[in-house]
């Protein structure tokens, strides 16, 4: 064994060590759900340690894996200790029991799917590649700008300038319907962030064969988009998780084409942001009238992790369990409904309400705007197999995504690549129908470009 491998094997074990040891002393001290705690965090123990000491560059399974250790490990842990939840509600030892063991099947059926899918989704190697041309950069930033302002003009400059509950209201008000809402805003802010993405990763990848009028245009281009999109998805009036995708990709591009880090890299920094970031990112939620010193002195990370609804995935795992108790499964309804989020309520009328409300509603919480981690989502649908077959199947088509990025110099696969490295947290925290628009339009986006490449881009050899 090489020392460069040894060395590896030793960090990863550091790391997991380092993680893992505090949540598990926590459990064990709260003399609640010792064992199904112990299992959960055994098999993210093993992942972890795992994909840290292949040094690969998985940024996706990285992202995958700081939202279980933050959302279903960190904060569970502190919250059962304290026997306080970020909402109203009290639970037995069988019952957070059973919530950790759909934890730890989430995490067996992601990485069983994830192993077994070693090759497919990988690209043969080729002399030839797609590149922009000049007319074809400039094309693609005209279609940013035109998508950024019509999205601008339809959704109001008082969505762009509000905060973000005002902003979310008056987009309603002016559209009438949640459902076109939801469309048009995922597209607007999607697209305009797309275009930009595919923009940089050209230039960075590409700009060798650039001549300097060339590079100079180029960074023009890229530079008045950046501050067009930052403005039409500033974090006063969008949604932090969003805002948060979009500045971790431009970083996670630096990374990719500028740094030799691996996955485990990215896979601390996660955590780090979600932990100390991310909470003092909703400051404008309600008002302008906020102190970012105030908040940042006055921050309180282990206080957040208990109490905050930010990180109440574990409990709506647990109230996802209860609510099946009362009211059985939705056997598969509620993931049809959130992948036919566009379609209107007037034209289906049974289509099921986001799961976080849904819950909300049935458990008797006044406050309807609740998360639901992936994990229960599935559980709601179809008790525990559809847990480990859901996660089965997001393992082998994350794996899909990797092998192609990983053999693939396409702009197309490492843009979208990057873009879903940087949505998990927003994905896999839920609900489902409210944050896969922003998926699936994505994915719309990129193949519509890439169908329509003849307008932007020419064939080059490396």
């Amino acid at each position: 064994m090489s020392m460069y491998i040894r060395k590896g094997v030793l960090g990863s074990l550091v790391i997991v060590m380092a993680l893992c040891t505090p949540v598990l002393i926590l459990s064990m001290s709260a003399d609640k759900a010792v064992f199904g705690s112990f299992i959960a965090l055994l098999a993210f123990s093993l992942l972890t340690f795992i994909h840290l000491a292949r040094g690969n560059r998985d940024f996706l399974y990285s992202a995958v894996l700081s939202f279980f250790y933050v959302f279903l490990f960190l904060a569970p842990a502190l919250q059962v200790y304290a026997d306080k939840y970020p909402w109203i509600g009290r639970y037995s030892s069988d019952e957070i029991n059973y919530g950790y063991i759909i934890t730890f099947l989430s995490l067996v059926g992601f990485g069983f799917g994830y192993e077994l899918n070693k090759k497919f989704g990988e690209r043969k190697q080729s002399d030839i590649k797609y590149v922009l041309s000049n007319r074809g950069a400039f094309r693609l930033y005209i279609v940013g700008l035109v998508c950024i302002f019509v999205g601008i003009a339809f959704l109001g400059m008082e969505s762009i300038i509000s905060p973000r509950n005002m902003a979310t209201d008056s987009v309603l008000e002016s559209l009438e319907s949640s459902a076109v809402a939801s469309i048009l805003q995922s597209f607007f802010r999607v697209s305009g962030f797309l275009c930009l993405v595919i923009l940089i990763v050209d230039w960075i990848s590409n700009r060798k064969s650039l001549n300097q009028s060339q590079i100079t245009h180029r960074l023009l281009m890229i530079g008045s988009l950046f501050l067009i999109v930052m403005f039409f998805n500033n974090p006063v009036s969008t949604a932090r998780f969003w805002f948060g995708c979009i500045v971790l990709s431009l970083f996670l591009i630096y990374i990719v084409y500028r740094t030799k880090y691996s996955a485990g890299f990215w896979f601390l920094l996660n955590i780090a942001i979600v932990t100390c970031v991310f909470p003092l990112m909703d400051l404008y939620r309600n008002s302008l009238e906020t102190s970012v010193v105030e908040a940042v002195v006055n921050l309180d990370t282990f206080s957040e992790l208990s109490t905050s609804p930010d990180f109440d995935a574990f409990q709506q795992q647990l109230n996802t369990v209860r609510y099946t108790n009362l009211h059985d499964h939705s056997f598969g309804l509620q993931t049809l409904s959130s992948l036919l989020f566009f379609v209107p309520r007037n034209v289906w009328p049974s289509k099921a309400q986001p799961t976080g409300k849904e819950l909300a509603n049935k458990l008797g919480y006044h406050f309807d705007n609740l998360s639901a981690p992936l994990s229960a989502e599935f559980y709601m649908d179809g008790w525990l197999f559809m847990v480990v077959g859901g996660m089965f199947a997001l393992g082998f088509i994350y794996r899909f995504f990797y092998n192609r990025f990983r053999t693939s110099t396409d702009v197309f696969s490492v843009s979208f690549f990057i873009f879903m490295s940087c949505y998990q947290m927003y994905f896999l925290r839920g609900s489902l129908m409210a944050v896969i628009g922003y998926m699936v339009v994505g994915m719309a986006i990129l193949f519509l470009i890439r169908m329509s490449k003849g307008l932007f881009f020419i064939q080059s050899k490396h």
